[in-house]
């Protein structure tokens, strides 16, 4: 059996309503990633955790609370939900469609420091909706 080093978590808003449901082996610093870059942050009232638990089983156990509880800001196993409703962080490649431009133009961009992004925990770039608009203005 797997060591308990994973939880759940499931944000709410102030009517208990849930925003958000993920899993984490580091809570404190998974919310703040959360805190900084989370459309859904200043709409979270508190954040209830599970016991720890095994890796496969917290995997198990989020997409059972997402496919159940079906928050507003899940992507991944949140069927019926409309998926990227005023997202603000957009993936590369939404950004390189919405410029007119490669991904990889997009990448070079951010390498150069030419394109403010924002690199997750996991190490893929997103960058702001309202940096990407702006682009478009100026190129109108």
């Amino acid at each position: 059996m797997s060591a308990a080093t994973h939880l759940v978590y499931t944000a709410y808003d102030a009517e208990g309503d849930p925003l958000y449901v993920g899993m984490t082996s580091n809570l404190d610093g998974r919310l703040c990633t959360h805190r900084a870059q989370a459309p859904w942050w200043g709409d979270a009232a508190y954040i209830a955790a599970s016991e720890p638990m095994s890796r496969e089983e917290s995997l198990r156990a989020e997409r059972e609370r997402i496919h159940t509880l079906r928050p507003k800001h899940n992507k991944q196993h949140n069927v019926g939900r409309n998926r990227f409703p005023g997202r603000e962080l957009l993936t590369t490649g939404e950004a390189a469609k919405a410029l007119r431009v490669h991904p990889q133009t997009i990448r070079r961009w951010i390498a150069s420091g030419q394109l403010p992004a924002i690199c997750l925990p996991s190490g893929v770039w997103r960058v702001r909706r309202s940096v990407v608009n702006g682009l478009v203005g100026d190129a109108a």
